[in-house]
């Protein structure tokens, strides 16, 4: 589980999630690979699935999964932290902290 920051970007919202070569989970969520992103009041799903809708960022040795804008504002509204977690090798699991 990772505690990140809920960051800003040009004024939105932003989630920043850095996926090194050395974690577990990192075969799932290498650059290029796809996922697609569920969202409800206090959580957001992200499942790794090969058809995904977007697509995982970064460079070779590490993925980036960059989450922002107004969605994201209206989403995390009062946040100041989220937690990151790797409920299975292909699932996210993002929650208010």
């Amino acid at each position: 589980m990772k505690d990140l920051k809920f960051g800003q970007n040009k004024g939105n919202a932003r989630i920043y999630i850095e996926i090194k070569e050395s974690e577990p989970t990192y075969k799932a969520w290498a650059q290029g690979n796809r996922y697609n992103r569920e969202v409800t009041e206090d959580t957001i799903i992200l499942s790794n699935v090969s058809d995904g809708k977007y697509i995982v960022s970064g460079k070779p040795r590490q993925g980036i999964i960059d989450l922002n804008g107004k969605w994201l504002t209206k989403w995390g509204k009062g946040c100041q932290r989220v937690q990151v977690t790797y409920s299975t090798e292909t699932t996210i699991k993002i929650t208010r902290g």
